[in-house]
């Protein structure tokens, strides 16, 4: 019996691994503010499925890997961040709540409400 909740045990550890997914994409960010932030990750304001990077007061954001979509595990087409372990992980394992992003006026930039 022993060596069944050792199985179950590995096999849950080795799905938790599998879905902490590695970053493809960086670029920097003029719009988010790194000033008097410790270095590290930040979830994104608008977007569940990037982070922000802070690294001596210069943003980045950064997107979560990419995945085959699945209306459960990856409804969007990437893993979905998860600043408590800062990881990008499976939707169905974790939650996400960002605001989404106002609408601009794409001619005057004005946010339309």
């Amino acid at each position: 019996m022993k060596a069944f909740y050792l199985a179950v045990a590995i096999t849950g550890l080795a799905i938790y691994a599998s879905a902490r997914v590695v970053i493809q994409e960086e670029h920097d960010i003029q719009w988010y503010n790194c000033a008097g932030k410790p270095e590290g990750n930040y979830e994104h304001p608008s977007d569940c499925t990037r982070f922000i990077s802070c690294s001596g007061e210069i943003a980045s954001q950064r997107d979560c890997a990419n995945c085959n979509v699945d209306p459960v595990r990856c409804p969007e087409g990437r893993t979905v961040y998860n600043a408590s372990v800062d990881a990008c992980l499976w939707a169905d394992v974790t939650t996400c709540q960002v605001s989404p992003a106002p609408n601009k006026d794409p001619v005057r930039g004005a946010i339309i409400l």
